[in-house]
């Protein structure tokens, strides 16, 4: 940690395994809860990764070439629609797992940058978030886009 950028989906889910733990609550509740509602954001939920668990106003997903493939979930058919067999999207969660509309994210995303108060970070908090870390390679250093605290910049 701290000498080079490597993204970690474990990192992610073990992130939010530690939060339902100091909550004592789970994940998608907590994120709710205190971050999506005080951004304006009702309806983002984490996904099913099945067909029958879609949610109201959900897309229905599809593969160019309509692959399929074993299903993780047990009592499925021997092949499924791969956008819904190949993963839970529940055991995602904290590390991809989240539906949301258009609407959705842009409320999200809208904020953590509203002048002149924000409601999730402060301006020092935004900062710190989407600021280059400090990293010894060169390489790295140079590169035009980076990967904040979160978020790829």
């Amino acid at each position: 940690p701290g000498t080079r950028y490597a993204y970690s989906n474990l990192g992610y889910c073990l992130l939010g395994r530690w939060i339902e733990t100091v909550a004592g609550k789970p994940y998608e509740s907590v994120v709710r809860e205190r971050i999506l509602a005080r951004a304006g954001v009702a309806r983002m939920r984490v996904g099913s990764g099945r067909a029958d668990g879609r949610l109201p106003g959900e897309v229905a997903y599809h593969t160019p070439d309509d692959r399929t493939v074993a299903s993780v979930f047990s009592g499925d058919p021997p092949r499924v629609p791969e956008p819904y067999g190949f993963a839970s999207l529940n055991a995602l969660d904290a590390h991809g797992g989240w539906v949301g509309s258009a609407v959705d994210v842009v409320r999200f995303a809208a904020a953590l940058d509203v002048p002149p108060k924000p409601p999730l970070l402060s301006a020092a908090r935004t900062a710190e978030t989407i600021r280059r870390p400090d990293t010894p390679a060169d390489d790295e250093r140079a590169a035009p886009v980076f990967y904040g605290l979160g978020w790829m910049v």
